[in-house]
């Protein structure tokens, strides 16, 4: 398999509506995979101690209990990755557990040395699996070598019968014990729980009563898959507080140490990755680099028989929302290959399919800029002269008047010189 060394990430407006790589970051040589070295867990006392506040330290450099950068995400602590159904939460889990495995961070989520996870999961077969995993590869160009690491370092148990307490004593704590990860995942929470996801008392039992504990005894973390709640269109009901996106009670983000929710915009394949609780520990920066934003986008790849993930420049998918998914293109398609069209006709069409005066007219100025457009003023009677835009360059001749220039059906005109062309094209 070939290697290019990169790590995908779009960086301009073509790249992010169709999904594809292009910024090249490096990647390591070498992943070897060391278990770190961890302070024993004390066994819980019969009778409770409290200990005074100087007993309490500031957090080491290379502290073997952080997992994600910067104590985003600790042993003993849980995190909830939420999205819609269908959205590609578990492809999603699957390049964060490769990346993680090989020391690397992933879409600015950075592992603080290479992690092991245990992923158990109920909502994928063993062709899913693979198809994902070889997508990942395939979309970040890992070498053998690094394919191999990953692997190793990354144990999956498919479980779809046992749930609640069960679960935790019979699957979890067993595989805890024997594997001795540094991150346990759950995909979905909902074939786990065993009870009413709506119902604190439920949902506190599983996490806090069940689940907690085990991660304590076996210094690991935890990451649970979860949905989003029924998207609602009426304003008044959309989420704001993306801390609780998860569907069920306010429990499951209550739990959690942190949140990491995933949610489609209205651009195609523009996804916003939104770090809703801890979010400023990543200390993601925005487009200019000088604020913190709990926020980055990410989008699927492209490229054939690749599942996989690409992330995408803030400053370009902030763009392409802001004009509502809409660039130059959009606006040349509107342009006749063979004859002109008036500029005020141009933006007209243009607002008619979702493109503002304003937009419509800066992305014309560009086109005209890039070579991409050319205009034309013919002279008109008693009127200021009318401006003709074409994808050719044209020369005029200052006497020729708008009256003796032909139109078509779509109002399109052909200039005097180009009529004879112009019907041969027909």
């Amino acid at each position: 398999m070939t290697n290019n060394n990169i790590s995908p990430i779009v960086n301009d407006t073509s790249s992010i509506r169709a999904g594809l790589s292009s910024v090249a970051t490096p990647i390591a040589a070498t992943h070897e995979y060391r278990q770190p070295v961890l302070a024993p867990v004390p066994e819980p006392s019969a009778v409770p101690r409290a200990r005074t506040l100087d007993k309490f330290l500031k957090p080491q450099i290379n502290d073997p209990g952080e997992l994600l950068k910067h104590r985003f995400l600790c042993r003993g602590g849980g995190m909830l990755l939420v999205g819609a159904t269908g959205l590609g939460k578990s492809s999603l889990a699957m390049q964060l557990m490769i990346k993680w495995a090989l020391g690397q961070p992933a879409f600015g989520l950075e592992p603080a040395r290479p992690v092991k996870s245990l992923l158990i999961q109920a909502e994928n077969d063993d062709g899913d699996l693979a198809e994902m995993k070889f997508g990942v590869f395939n979309g970040l160009n890992l070498t053998e070598a690094e394919q191999t690491a990953a692997s190793q370092n990354i144990l999956v148990y498919q479980e779809s019968s046992k749930t609640g307490s069960d679960l935790c004593r019979e699957v979890i704590s067993k595989l805890l014990t024997d594997e001795k990860p540094d991150l346990l995942w759950l995909d979905p929470a909902l074939a786990y729980i065993g009870g009413d996801m709506n119902s604190q008392k439920d949902v506190g039992r599983f996490l806090r009563n069940d689940l907690a504990p085990l991660l304590t005894k076996h210094n690991c973390g935890a990451i649970i898959i979860h949905h989003t709640n029924k998207i609602s269109n009426d304003p008044e009901k959309q989420m704001t507080d993306f801390t609780y996106l998860g569907a069920g009670s306010a429990e499951w983000s209550n739990w959690c140490r942190a949140t990491l929710g995933v949610r489609k915009t209205d651009i195609d394949n523009v996804y916003e990755l939104i770090a809703s609780k801890r979010g400023e520990r990543l200390k993601w920066k925005t487009a200019d680099g000088k604020s913190l934003t709990f926020k980055k986008y990410i989008g699927h790849s492209r490229k054939p028989d690749t599942i996989c993930w690409n992330e995408m420049a803030i400053g370009e998918a902030e763009a392409l929302k802001a004009n509502n998914g809409k660039n130059a293109a959009d606006v040349l398609k509107h342009v006749p290959q063979n004859a002109l069209i008036a500029k005020d006709d141009l933006i007209k069409v243009c607002r008619q399919n979702g493109l503002g005066r304003n937009l419509a007219s800066e992305l014309i100025a560009d086109l005209l800029d890039n070579d991409e457009l050319f205009e034309v003023s013919v002279s008109r009677t008693g009127k200021r002269p009318k401006v003709l835009l074409s994808r050719q360059s044209e020369e005029v001749n200052p006497a020729v008047m708008l009256d003796a220039c032909q139109r078509n059906s779509q109002g399109h005109y052909y200039l005097p010189n180009l009529q004879e062309q112009a019907k041969k094209t027909l």
